[in-house]
């Protein structure tokens, strides 16, 4: 099981370097080659088999984790204290709305 783990793996690398590369020829963004590998990996089949395994889900856990904290990494505080205030009421007025939407959906749907 975990040969086939390895193996779906590193087909899934070398098929998003390959569709990535193939891609920014035509000027197009390399993040779709990992789309379109993915795509191909789930209508082989290989889809079920990954997603049952435990060893992948843990993988995939630990790059999620990776990922928001590259993405908190990236972020600038000093720029956050610099629009404090247009935050807070942006997030209040978003959250009205959203809310005032989801009561009318409800009230005149259900």
């Amino acid at each position: 099981m975990l040969d086939l783990l390895m193996l779906a793996i590193s087909i899934g690398f070398f098929g998003t370097l390959i569709f990535g590369w193939l891609l920014e020829k035509i000027r197009t963004p390399w993040i779709f080659g990992a789309l379109i590998t993915g795509f191909i990996i789930n209508y082989f089949g290989f889809s079920h088999i990954l997603t049952s395994s435990n060893t992948f889900m843990w993988l995939a856990n630990l790059g999620m984790y990776f990922l928001l904290f590259i993405i908190g990494f990236e972020i600038d505080a000093r720029e956050w204290f610099k629009q404090g205030k247009f935050i807070v009421k942006s997030t209040f007025f978003i959250t009205l709305f959203a809310a005032a939407l989801g009561a009318i959906f409800f009230h005149y749907i259900f």
